[in-house]
């Protein structure tokens, strides 16, 4: 549990950071770069049902029942 704990900290601290490099890149941009930018990786609109690997979209998998995990 400690473990699980740490690690939780640790990717939350990691995400913010991402976030936040990726905030001020967008705010430091021009107009023409944004275009550029968007031409190589057009955003994509939110899709219900959809997953990510990477940053490819995929078609959300078939996850097995796992409530079995969560009793005592």
């Amino acid at each position: 549990m400690t473990l699980g704990k740490r690690y939780g900290q640790l990717d939350g601290e990691l995400t913010y950071e991402y976030v936040t490099a990726f905030t001020w890149i967008q705010k430091t941009l021009g107009g023409k770069q944004t275009e550029r930018l968007l031409k190589l990786r057009p955003l994509q609109s939110r899709e219900e049902g959809t997953a990510f690997l990477y940053s490819d979209r995929i078609p959300m998998p078939k996850v097995p029942a796992s409530e079995f995990l969560f009793r005592p």
